[in-house]
């Protein structure tokens, strides 16, 4: 089972927001991400990578939110 660790870029600053993702939704600029058990993030932002040989997915905040 391939499950990943989200991180999100904050002013250059990369920080973990959630681990166990098994889904991720876009839709315009948010972004749900679904962990194994169930629980739900919801970010605004744009997805910059997708790893999937180091499970490992990286947002770019949105800084249109400031």
């Amino acid at each position: 089972m391939c499950l990943s660790k989200v991180y999100i870029v904050k002013s250059g600053i990369q920080e973990m927001i959630s681990e166990s993702v098994c889904n991720v939704v876009r839709k315009n600029r948010e972004i749900t991400l679904y962990d194994i058990i169930g629980q739900t993030t919801i970010v605004r932002g744009e997805i910059c990578s997708v790893d999937l040989l180091k499970n490992k997915i990286i947002i770019e905040e949105d800084k249109d939110d400031f």
